[in-house]
């Protein structure tokens, strides 16, 4: 933007304040006047953003008849007792032996997967509680449970409690939106006693040893775990799941 142009656009907004230009000068028209308040200072229009010499960093000064605004990226840096902001710099990185105190920003790239709706965060490895620890006296469903991108899962059946009888674990997963459910894996022994019980759902071969059942199967995005109840009163137990990528 030129100078001219810009003076008549910073008139036009003056005087619709009741201000006018006069020779390159402010004057205050119209009104009740201000002791001490004149407006007489010079208008001038910028052309050269200068910067101060504790933030000279090699930026040459703008010649034209612009205004050049220069931004800065500052990290804030909370250690060593006096809190501050430092400017961010460029480092040459491409070589060895770098000193410790460089100050650098730290960033973070987070992987989404989209779902058929909207998008999730990528996830590790995690453990989530299927059913949490209670005492129950008949068959108990979980929720419905969201895996996001792990392909099988180790379920682990707690009982804290048996008084008589059995429960059997039946892993479900579901296989239309909304509704649906198929059973993935039903152990074949129903569990009298109190103990850990180990389960495995993978897409490979597990070592049986390990576990008290398993199924060589990926998982879908949703499932459920079903603990089927003998009259055996109440029952104590808990069902947890780690998700293996």
């Amino acid at each position: 933007m030129n100078e001219a142009l810009l003076r008549l656009i910073i008139q036009e907004e003056f005087t619709a304040l009741g201000i006018v230009l006069s020779g390159g000068n402010l004057t205050q028209v119209g009104g009740t006047a201000q002791t001490g308040r004149d407006i007489t200072p010079d208008l001038k229009v910028l052309t050269d953003l200068k910067k101060g010499a504790e933030n000279a960093d090699g930026v040459a000064p703008e010649t034209g008849d612009v205004l050049k605004a220069i931004s800065r990226l500052y990290a804030y840096d909370p250690t060593g007792g006096h809190e501050h902001w430092d400017r961010l710099q460029a480092k040459d990185l491409s070589g060895d032996g770098l000193g410790s105190s460089q100050l650098g920003l730290i960033t973070q790239g987070a992987a989404r997967l989209f779902n058929g709706t909207s998008f999730d965060r990528a996830r590790n490895n995690a453990e989530i509680t299927a059913l949490a620890s209670a005492a129950r006296s008949s068959t108990t469903t979980s929720a419905d449970l969201t895996n996001h991108n792990a392909r099988g899962l180790f379920l682990l059946f707690d009982v804290t409690a048996a008084p008589g009888g059995g429960e059997t674990v039946t892993f479900n997963v579901q296989y239309k939106l909304g509704d649906g459910y198929a059973t993935a894996f039903t152990d074949g022994t129903p569990r009298a006693v109190t103990g850990k019980f180990f389960y495995g759902m993978y897409p490979s071969a597990l070592a049986t040893t390990a576990y008290h059942g398993q199924n060589n199967a990926v998982i879908p995005r949703t499932w459920r775990v079903n603990i089927g109840h003998s009259a055996g009163g109440e029952w104590t137990y808990s069902v947890s799941a780690c998700y293996i990528l």
